[in-house]
């Protein structure tokens, strides 16, 4: 279920393989050892700290040319 400005219009939905991924903001607090594949896998690993607003990590996705 999703809410749109236009309730007609689609988003569209591209393979993996027609994307470019990139970690744009992590709370460095938290996470650590931050990655993502070509693929689209992202990895990280957890600090021993409680999760605050800040605990989110932000990928953007591109179309490649």
């Amino acid at each position: 279920t999703f809410v749109a400005s236009n309730p007609g219009s689609k988003l569209p939905t591209l393979a993996k393989a027609d994307l470019e991924y990139f970690v744009t903001w992590y709370d460095t607090e938290v996470f650590f050892d931050v990655g993502i594949s070509t693929e689209g896998v992202l990895t990280y690993k957890v600090n021993n700290v409680a999760p605050s607003s800040k605990t989110f990590i932000n990928v953007v996705f591109k179309v490649k040319d």
